[in-house]
């Protein structure tokens, strides 16, 4: 069965090309495989990228790829070269337009192929940042916090058209996976030191955004979803019966250092796409027999 991946960091398999020159590649404790990956690999294929280029590199179109995922990316929102993440060189194509782009090249789906679908941590982290920065300008939390819901929850709702769109072109075996739980992330901690109350509004706007996307998600046998919020919820709180190791940190510190990386892209240095042997830290959670990314993939392959 082929595998063809749309989505974010998450499922990114290597649309910057360009960070394998300093180790990294994908976002995640490189070389390690991410989901998507797995996933491909236990169907007999492997997932490559549609596309490679960003950080000041020229474009280039891969006919033989079908991971269209790219860090960055929001369900339909526009490229944000600089924002919150710190992400000056990502490309950053919306899933909307990753799968138009799909269908430009290869018309529809089939029912040979395996449809991965995943979006929408980024448009609550430009929500986050709208509502950190009112409240820090004297707003008030909890009307800021109703202020941004409108927009993800129609960031949600895009997303369940564009899987309803896949459908309707020809795909009837479609993983939809919803975002997890983020205010589990070590990212969060620190943001709650700056902004107290950061990690609940995180959690609040991820169950915004899933209860939008579940309720406009087409109800057909075509279409399983995978619950990633659940999912986070249940390792963190059984990470021991999971074969993890907690380092016993205070959950802010990073698991990678710095990157040394050329001065127009210093501002990514600390970003997972450049984490690698030569900058691992200590890693908070570590284990030799599993890992979240082959639970996933036990996960969807199990439920297929």
């Amino acid at each position: 069965m082929q595998v063809v991946s749309f989505g974010d960091s998450l499922s990114d398999v290597g649309t910057y090309a360009y960070a394998r020159q300093f180790g990294g590649g994908t976002y995640t404790t490189n070389p390690g495989a991410i989901s998507v990956q797995l996933i491909a690999e236990h169907y007999g294929s492997v997932l490559t990228p549609a596309l490679t280029g960003g950080f000041g590199q020229p474009s280039i179109v891969h006919p033989e790829g079908f991971g269209y995922a790219q860090g960055g990316a929001r369900v339909a929102g526009a490229p944000n070269p600089g924002d919150a993440t710190g992400d000056t060189g990502e490309l950053q194509t919306p899933l909307t337009l990753q799968v138009a782009t799909y269908l430009e090249s290869h018309t529809r789906f089939t029912g040979q192929q395996l449809v991965l679908m995943q979006g929408g941590a980024n448009d609550i982290q430009d929500a986050y940042g709208v509502w950190a920065g009112t409240v820090a300008n004297g707003g008030d939390p909890r009307a800021s916090l109703q202020a941004v819901l409108p927009s993800l929850r129609q960031a949600a709702q895009q997303f369940a058209g564009l899987i309803h769109n896949v459908q309707q072109h020809g795909a009837t075996h479609i993983v939809v996976q919803n975002v997890p739980d983020i205010s589990k992330a070590p990212i969060a901690n620190l943001l709650d030191q700056q902004l107290p109350g950061s990690s609940k509004v995180l959690r609040r706007l991820a169950e915004v955004f899933n209860t939008a996307l579940d309720d406009a998600l087409p109800s057909s046998p075509a279409v399983l979803r995978i619950d990633a919020f659940t999912f986070i919820d249940d390792v963190s709180k059984n990470y021991r019966q999971l074969g993890f190791h907690f380092d016993g940190s205070s959950g802010t510190n990073v698991a990678c250092a710095p990157a040394n990386l050329p001065p127009a892209f210093q501002a990514d240095d600390t970003s997972a796409l450049f984490c690698s042997r030569s900058t691992y830290v200590s890693p908070m959670l570590t284990t030799s027999t599993c890992s979240p990314t082959r639970i996933i993939r036990r996960l969807t392959c199990k439920s297929l």
